[in-house]
């Protein structure tokens, strides 16, 4: 038995097409908040790889997204 048998699969799929479609908006905002956080940072400290710190942590867990969001597409249900 597998999700195909349930009809899970659709439902899978039009979760995952609602999550592709929010994914910008939500990295939009969160770029936003990682500037205005990195910003601050470099306000208090004048360090400017402490800012750099912040974005780096940014990219890395937009990247780990992007990377389980392939896995998962890429595995059937």
């Amino acid at each position: 038995m597998n999700a195909q048998d349930l009809g899970l699969a659709s439902g899978g799929n039009k979760i995952l097409a609602e999550l592709v479609k929010a994914f910008p908006i939500v990295a939009a905002i969160a770029l936003i908040w990682v500037g205005w956080k990195a910003l601050n940072e470099y306000n208090d400290s004048k360090d400017v790889l402490a800012a750099l710190k912040i974005v780096g942590w940014y990219l890395l867990a937009v990247f780990f997204i992007i990377g389980a969001y392939q896995v998962v597409k890429n595995v059937s249900l």
